[in-house]
């Protein structure tokens, strides 16, 4: 009771209160303290209670696996696990879902994908169907992500997907980017209960935004009804807007956003400043970040800013947007010198001084990125520096820094086929 009113303090005192602890009290304080943002404290007190008489059931090691799950702690979860099959739950259902889940968080999607396919394909429920989708799609790997939920309607005809299926297939068809894939979704979701889900429908305008189709995007807002567009829908569609550089429509729909009396947030000005950046609007750009705190409270995040050193540097003003970065309250990040230095590239051999700093302070961040490594060379070849191409050449070889093969995707009636440099398979 104390727990579900947030009151982990009394649901202790209780507990503390108890002469007689059995598997049950133990697991309401322990599963309690997990689910009320105590995972630490969670993982104490079954400390404790391993040092007792009381060994766990199977409901308590889901609540533990769930606690390592929140504390990011992949060796605690895998020692977990262990204890999991070393007292026979292994094959407990809810015990599997936690465990899928769990794996795929930590990007182990193998041992993920060995958990799912453990479950008989007719008890595979749509939790466990979810998370092996959701993990697919949130470790990059998009294509597995349709293809299960194409053999979850083959096999599981009798299941029904819920709003968290399709909000993790259309997060993956999103990154495939292909606009068939994109239309065959909407095209599910029209058919099914969610059709008006509001999250549903923000996912269905972010999919086909990054599917190229900011038309179909903006059909998908039209449907909505007025009182379902909040901040994040308006936000979903200005930033769509903005990634495909239609710096004139995007600042219409802010417009209409403010009179429709929705007050934007930090996602509504990166859409915004990625609009400006894409049509070269530098001076609309950098009054629209100034305005974020001045006029609405909000404090730039680190991404703020790497946009409008982006915005300054593509449109050649490299030595504003160098003073901008040494002026930033934060520490400028890879995303911030990267944007910069890709400005100096932009701009040829304008100022090797600035990208070689730029250059500098990237490799002190990371050393393992090819492309900045590319990207110095490249400008130091635009200037004639080749001896400073060598030179990179000599330092990438030393740290042990190859680029990637090229690779192309094409879709081919629905389906997404990766070509890479260099290979001549058939």
């Amino acid at each position: 009771m104390y727990f579900a009113c947030g009151d982990a303090w009394r649901a202790r005192q209780v507990f503390e209160g108890m002469s007689d602890r059995d598997v049950v009290s133990w697991t309401s304080l322990i599963s309690g303290l997990v689910r009320n943002g105590c995972p630490l404290q969670g993982l104490h007190h079954f400390a404790s209670m391993m040092h007792s008489e009381v060994r766990p059931d199977f409901v308590l090691l889901v609540s533990i696996l769930k606690a390592y799950m929140e504390l990011d702690d992949l060796p605690g979860a895998t020692g977990a696990h262990a204890l999991v099959v070393k007292s026979g739950f292994d094959n407990e259902l809810d015990v599997v879902i936690t465990l899928t889940a769990m794996y795929a968080k930590f990007g182990c999607i193998l041992a993920a994908r060995a958990l799912f396919d453990k479950v008989p394909t007719p008890q595979v429920n749509v939790i466990l169907w979810n998370a092996m989708i959701s993990g697919y799609s949130k470790n990059g790997l998009a294509k597995e992500a349709v293809q299960l939920f194409k053999q979850m309607r083959k096999f599981a005809r009798s299941m029904t997907p819920d709003s968290v299926t399709l909000l993790s297939v259309i997060l993956a068809s999103a990154q495939l980017g292909s606009i068939e894939i994109a239309e065959w979704m909407e095209a599910y979701v029209q058919g099914s209960e969610y059709r008006d889900d509001v999250f549903v429908n923000t996912a269905l305008i972010d999919m086909y935004s990054k599917a190229g189709s900011i038309a179909h995007a903006h059909a998908v807002f039209e449907r909505m009804h007025v009182q379902e567009r909040d901040v994040v829908v308006w936000s979903a569609l200005i930033a769509g807007y903005g990634m495909h550089g239609h710096a004139k429509e995007a600042v219409t729909l802010f417009e209409d956003m403010k009179r429709a009396g929705v007050k934007p947030n930090d996602v509504t000005f990166l859409g915004l400043l990625s609009a400006c950046k894409h049509a070269g609007a530098v001076e609309k750009g950098w009054s629209y970040f100034q305005s974020m705190k001045h006029e609405y409270g909000i404090e730039p995040r680190h991404q703020h800013y790497a946009c409008v050193v982006d915005l300054l540097a593509r449109a050649g003003h490299l030595d504003r947007a160098y003073r901008f970065i040494t002026g930033m309250p934060i520490k400028p990040e890879l995303s911030v010198w990267g944007a910069f230095l890709n400005g100096c590239k932009m701009h040829g051999h304008s100022d090797i001084a600035l990208a070689e700093c730029a250059a500098q302070h990237i490799f002190e961040l990371q050393q393992s990125n090819a492309g900045h490594y590319v990207q110095l060379a490249n400008l130091y070849a635009s200037a004639g520096m080749w001896s400073h191409v060598a030179g990179v050449r000599v330092t990438m070889r030393e740290r042990g820094v190859s680029k990637e093969t090229g690779c192309s995707s094409i879709d081919i009636n629905g389906e997404m086929h990766s070509l890479h440099a260099g290979d001549h398979s058939s």
